[in-house]
């Protein structure tokens, strides 16, 4: 039987997902919307539409996710579209409440706008990453891409369907070359601080694990990660003891959930490094 969380587990989920809502709202809000640009993706899908409208990008940001989301209950994991729909709930109703109150906007640098909306963005998606969740738009796309095949590199797609937004845009905004060039910005920014959050801009991680519980850790590891797991007898010098030295190379948005995996295993010594390209079934060919 699948243990339950606990309450303090839960609570600790809920105000992460809260976080990363009330930071893509600053980053929309006070940089994105009042420098005339949009970023790729959904979201800059959504704020092309509130600057053509004027109606807020809260509402379009979860009307244009919500298709996606109904697609994330059916095909991917209950746990990630219940934590993808609360961010977006979050994030819109941060929006549609920092218009009321009229919170704050810069707009003394587009360029400079465009950096921090970025950096905020990449924030706000590292965290939904941590929790298992993610931002919503072609993240959910790239996530049913990734259930189905496994050994699929998504990240071109993503970038295609993100680059179609932002080409969309210089007609949007007036034929202006400017937005494009402070959405690609923007897009750039954020996905680095994204990769320095998650620990380091690379394709994948390694997990070097060295723990007396081989057969039911590598068992979780299998059954959660769908990643492959190799297994070394090593000796402890300091005890004497015979241990398992296990190796296991993840993605980058796994790292969080092989971290609370391994958190339930005290006894168990571990250290991630980067691995900088992954050839092999479950990646790239």
């Amino acid at each position: 039987m699948k243990k339950l969380p606990s309450l303090r587990s839960v609570a600790t989920m809920g105000l992460v997902l809260v976080i990363a809502g009330f930071v893509r709202a600053v980053s929309v809000h006070s940089f994105v919307n009042p420098n005339n640009f949009a970023p790729g993706g959904v979201s800059g899908l959504s704020v092309m539409l509130y600057y053509l409208t004027k109606v807020n990008s809260g509402i379009y940001l979860f009307a244009t996710n919500l298709p996606l989301l109904i697609v994330a209950f059916i095909f991917i994991r209950f746990s990630f579209a219940i934590k993808t729909t609360v961010s977006l709930l979050v994030s819109s109703g941060f929006l549609l409440l920092f218009e009321k109150t009229n919170f704050y906007t810069y707009t003394e640098s587009p360029i400079l706008a465009a950096v921090a909306g970025g950096l905020l963005s990449g924030v706000a998606v590292a965290f939904m990453f941590y929790t298992g969740g993610s931002s919503g738009g072609t993240d959910i796309i790239a996530t049913i891409i990734h259930e189905k095949f496994r050994s699929a590199g998504v990240s071109w797609f993503i970038f295609a369907l993100d680059s179609v937004v932002v080409f969309a845009s210089f007609f949007v905004y007036d034929m202006r070359l400017t937005p494009v060039l402070l959405a690609l910005v923007n897009m750039f920014c954020s996905a680095r601080m994204c990769d320095f959050i998650l620990s380091g801009a690379k394709s994948a991680v390694k997990f070097e694990v060295i723990t007396p519980h081989p057969e039911r850790l590598t068992a979780e590891l299998l059954g959660s990660l769908h990643r492959g797991v190799t297994a070394l007898q090593a000796t402890g010098m300091y005890a004497n003891s015979e241990k398992t030295l296990i190796i296991c190379i993840v993605r980058r948005r796994q790292i969080g959930q092989f971290q609370r995996i391994i958190k339930k295993y005290p006894d168990t010594f571990a250290y991630l490094s980067n691995a900088t390209e992954v050839l092999g079934k479950g990646f790239s060919k």
